[in-house]
């Protein structure tokens, strides 16, 4: 998360590294954990050393999932949630099937489960009241952007990087004529590494 974005809640629960290592203790770890005490069997046995991997695989699919489909502006970061875990603990559930290689089914459905509870738990608590902030460059179609709300959009008035410092991405309409400044702007934009849509 950028320093530009309105935070109501504790910042760290909106950094996507907590995040994404919350969900690998809560998710893979708590299910392991729970062998032995909680769970029949042992903690070193096959099975549930195996569950540990394909519920971390699947967290880390998830994740990566995730980071694919949030950066585009309008997607509403609840409706990826369900998706993303879903298919990543559905690799790990069908990679096992495809092996036989011995896997603990109680381990992986409270992986899924506690996966999918703490993702929106942290989209409850922090990640629907984040407001992204976009760019916009000045030419062509942009006032059908404001259709979109929970984007706070910044009309760029000079092509230069650091008047979109504080935005999260940069939105161009380029089947329209930009001048040649403009269109040096998005390539060096795009060249250090920031968004361009």
């Amino acid at each position: 998360m950028r320093h530009d974005q309105v935070r109501l809640a504790p910042s760290f629960l909106v950094r996507k590294r907590f995040q994404f290592a919350g969900a690998l203790v809560i998710s893979a770890g708590l299910p392991w954990f729970a062998r032995g005490p909680l769970l029949p069997g042992t903690m070193i046995e096959a099975a549930s050393l195996n569950t540990l991997i394909g519920n971390t695989i699947a967290v880390i699919l998830a994740f990566w999932m995730r980071l694919s489909i949030e950066t585009y502006p309008g997607i509403r970061r609840s409706s990826v949630i369900l998706p993303a875990a879903t298919t990543g603990h559905g690799v790990a559930v069908v990679w096992f099937v495809l092996t036989r290689f011995p896997y603990d089914r109680i381990g992986l459905a409270a992986g899924f489960l506690l996966h999918v509870a703490w993702l929106y738990l942290l989209y409850i608590r922090a990640e629907r009241k984040v407001r992204r902030r976009i760019a916009v460059v000045p030419f062509g179609g942009t006032d059908r952007l404001a259709k979109i709300h929970d984007v706070d959009w910044h009309m760029m008035k000079r092509p230069q990087l650091r008047d979109a410092r504080a935005c999260n991405a940069i939105v161009a309409d380029f089947s329209a004529e930009l001048p040649d400044e403009w269109e040096a702007f998005l390539a060096d934009a795009a060249l250090a590494g920031r968004i361009v849509y």
